[in-house]
């Protein structure tokens, strides 16, 4: 199977237990997710996490693992450093605070208060995209303003990475929201829901990814 196809999460996938530091056990579908996710990120781009969370280890990662790593989220305390660290502290303890401070991650990511259905960011700025478990909470039409966003800001060759919790999303969905948009799927597609499917007995949610790219417009 590629890296690039747009399914389900399996059972049989890899997952981790830390990136950067330790993912609770709890976050049922991070350690899928960031597993897959992670696999895309190059020294050479400019990349986007987009309504990164305040607590979420994946912008981090990326703040060391690409060129140049941008986090935004509806929080103000994204833009408030002293605010964002303190919370990092409280949640999850004195050592992943002074590790983050430690190695410098804080300054190794651009962070920016933003709304994912207006981002603040030129056209055509970035290689990769990244929106891990948002899309879910926004209604039809905010998702589909969102993923207009996140074409505008990809880089013509840039690939938009999502992950999303099924049912509340559909693969279905994001496809017929998506092509209006001038994006399409950039692998295979599997929108059915096989045995070994990751599931949250308290959510009672399974989860899905997806990888987009922009459609290659006809040369004149």
């Amino acid at each position: 199977m590629s890296l690039f196809d747009s399914r389900f999460f399996t059972t049989a996938d890899p997952k981790v237990d830390r990136l950067v530091f330790d993912i609770p056990a709890e976050w049922w579908s991070r350690l899928y997710e960031y597993a897959w996710a992670s696999r895309f990120a190059d020294p050479r781009d400019t990349a986007l996490d987009a309504a990164c969370g305040l607590g979420h280890h994946f912008k981090y990662f990326l703040g060391k693992a690409c060129r140049e790593a941008h986090a935004c989220d509806h929080s103000p305390t994204i833009r408030i450093p002293e605010l964002l660290k303190q919370g990092m502290r409280k949640a999850f303890g004195d050592p992943v605070g002074d590790l983050l401070e430690r190695e410098g991650y804080y300054d190794a990511v651009r962070f920016r208060q933003a709304d994912i259905t207006d981002l603040p960011y030129e056209d055509r700025m970035f290689d990769k995209v990244y929106c891990l478990s948002v899309l879910e909470e926004l209604g039809p039409e905010k998702m589909r303003q969102a993923l207009g966003q996140f074409a505008r800001v990809l880089k013509d060759d840039g690939l938009l990475v999502l992950t999303f919790d099924y049912p509340l999303i559909k693969i279905e969905d994001i496809e017929a929201a998506a092509a209006p948009l001038g994006l399409t799927f950039a692998g295979n597609v599997d929108p059915v829901k096989p045995d070994n499917a990751i599931y949250s007995d308290r959510w009672k949610l399974w989860c899905c990814r997806a990888v987009l790219k922009k459609r290659e417009q006809p040369r004149l």
